[in-house]
């Protein structure tokens, strides 16, 4: 059974019409040091005081000291 390029265009828009996303913002930071239970992370410029980081192993973190360059928790 041989689909025409006229079908396959029309299943395609149909499929783009109804196509949905979602699109979900997280910050990533690197852990650049670690030591009796504080970690210092690069890359978390947008973290606030206090508030709750979550590490790729599941482990929660309070970030408490903000520096201009990395972050400590």
């Amino acid at each position: 059974m041989a689909v025409r390029a006229e079908e396959i265009a029309s299943i395609l828009r149909e499929q783009i019409e109804h196509f949905g996303s979602k699109v979900t913002a997280t910050d990533v930071g690197t852990v650049i040091e670690a030591g009796d239970g504080v970690v210092r992370i690069h890359g978390l410029s947008g973290a606030m005081y206090s508030e709750l980081l979550e590490f790729a192993n599941g482990t929660m973190g309070i970030a408490l000291n903000l520096e201009e360059e990395s972050v400590s928790a």
